[in-house]
């Protein structure tokens, strides 16, 4: 409804009201201060002005409950604001660690891609006669094996034949297919998923389960 000002008759200030009435005679509470001025009113006044402040207590009920709405879907708001700032902060946080492992793929592709004077063929290494491929290394406690003598024989022909590797990926491939048995498994599945980056790390993976604890009491007693 509209709002509008209404003249009070015993005042100068205006009174407002959510009821349309156009009569300036008609009984209304608005137009009074008290209840004594109602003496000289009909009952049909009465009863009007009784309607009256029975429309204006429901409009005024309607107008409590959509502020209460507005209210409570402001707090919603807010609450889903809150969230997908939350949210937005966490996927900044995995672009950021996303984007440190594509820095770091494309660091480890460029030094794959670049040749090493170690790495680059000479016209000797092209005619020399390969060594031969170390025996798998299975890691059994039965068997006549030394961790430490397989270990040297896959580093000299790491090194030796070093032209016959295209990358370290080949090469921790080849240091993978010298193992067998329980050895292959402790590093199989870290190959397969790429962890490792270099035939050292395997390497040295091994040596964790098949180094010789008394390897420099040995050697002490062998001098």
């Amino acid at each position: 409804m509209t709002i509008r000002p209404r003249n009070n008759e015993n005042s100068s200030k205006k009174r407002y009201s959510v009821i349309d009435e156009d009569a300036d005679d008609t009984a209304a509470f608005w137009k009074i201060r008290s209840f004594r001025e109602t003496s000289e009113w009909t009952d049909e006044q009465k009863d009007e002005a009784m309607d009256q402040a029975h429309r204006l207590a429901k409009h005024y009920i309607v107008v409590i409950k959509e502020h209460s709405e507005m209210q409570e879907a402001n707090e919603k708001l807010k609450s889903e604001l809150f969230e997908l700032k939350n949210d937005n902060a966490d996927l900044e946080r995995e672009l950021n660690i996303k984007q440190g492992q594509i820095e770091y793929l494309e660091r480890r592709e460029r030094r794959q891609e670049t040749p090493s004077d170690s790495s680059m063929p000479t016209q000797g290494s092209k005619n020399r006669t390969r060594l031969k491929d170390p025996e798998k290394f299975a890691g059994c406690k039965d068997k006549d094996e030394d961790f430490e003598t397989w270990k040297y024989d896959v580093l000299e022909k790491l090194k030796v034949d070093a032209v016959t590797f295209d990358d370290e990926n080949h090469k921790i491939s080849y240091v993978n297919s010298r193992t067998t048995g329980d050895a292959h498994e402790h590093i199989r599945d870290r190959v397969n998923d790429g962890e490792f980056t270099s035939a050292k790390e395997v390497l040295e993976t091994l040596e964790v389960f098949y180094r010789d604890p008394h390897k420099a009491i040995k050697a002490k007693a062998a001098l």
